[in-house]
């Protein structure tokens, strides 16, 4: 299963988005607050507990300066996951594109991808807030 949020054009510098996003720490404003609980992070990891669903981990796999973040599910994650998350100068503010990709059933599939495609947007229109 692929998803792909929508571009986000972020008020800020890609070296200012790319240095937020690649503290773990920071995710925690990108979430729907009233949404998550039990949130856990440190810079290269983070895990949470969507109210009324699973717990989720995220752990830093790999960046490219300035350009792209991996992330992989973390032990809490109840399916592996990697998410990578795009990132491009655009005359002095940041595109940002998140990327998500998983092998999960058809069953299981109907039951995430909706509110998986919902987080994500929400992440990418929480980080143009961020730096507005």
């Amino acid at each position: 299963m692929q998803l792909n949020s929508k571009t986000g054009n972020i008020n800020g510098s890609i070296e200012t988005v790319f240095d937020f996003l690649n503290d773990l720490n920071n995710y925690r404003d990108l979430f729907p607050a009233d949404k998550i609980s039990d949130w856990e992070s440190d810079k290269d990891s983070c895990s949470f507990k969507i109210k009324g669903a699973a717990s989720i981990g995220f752990i830093k796999k790999s960046v490219e300066p300035f350009s792209k973040i991996n992330l992989i599910s973390g032990d809490k994650s109840p399916i592996d996951f990697e998410l990578t998350i795009l990132l491009s100068d655009n005359a002095g503010k940041t595109e940002g594109k998140i990327e998500f990709e998983s092998n999960v059933n058809p069953f299981l599939r109907m039951m995430i991808e909706k509110p998986l495609k919902n987080l994500f947007e929400n992440m990418i229109d929480n980080m143009e807030r961020k730096f507005s």
